[in-house]
């Protein structure tokens, strides 16, 4: 599954976080989840899909604080309730612009493993030893949403 793209600067892992072994069909919009799941599961000690199931539930717990009706993972999250529950899990915001200037491959190589909001498209995706994993393949229009970081949460 370790694939270099010749469209984009660091190599690519199809990964969805455990969000299938988790029993959820289909793709949907639960990047924040699927960050967060990829990116702590190895510090977990759980099997990949409860620690999916316990990500999500935690996003959802923290969305629903402030707009009880409105948000789930399949229509992504706000940043105050994301932002919540990444300082819980051990991370720090340790990067964000305005103006995006940081490409993907600078990001790695300053902050090592860390998770990524692109400019572009809301998009977040994990980085783990040089590799971005993720669910959406590079040259499939991920180059693009990628291409630029607007913040970058690491562990502390």
């Amino acid at each position: 599954m370790w694939e270099k793209r010749d469209c984009f600067p660091l190599e690519w892992v199809e990964d969805d976080g455990g969000r299938a072994e988790a029993g959820y069909k289909g793709i949907e919009n639960d990047c924040v989840v699927r960050a967060l799941a990829i990116l702590t599961h190895p510090y977990s000690g759980r099997a990949k899909g409860r620690h999916y199931r316990e990500c999500y539930k935690l996003m959802v717990e923290a969305a629903r604080k402030r707009y009880p009706a409105l948000m789930s993972a399949r229509r992504g999250f706000k940043y105050f309730a994301f932002s919540k529950v990444f300082k819980n899990a051990g991370l720090k915001l340790v990067w964000e612009r305005k103006i995006c200037t940081m490409n993907i491959a600078t990001v790695y190589k300053h902050y090592g493993d860390c998770i990524v909001a692109t400019c572009s498209s809301k998009h977040l995706a994990a980085i783990i030893d040089g590799c971005v994993h993720d669910m959406l393949e590079p040259c499939n229009g991920l180059e693009k949403k990628l291409s630029k970081v607007e913040a970058v949460w690491a562990f502390a």
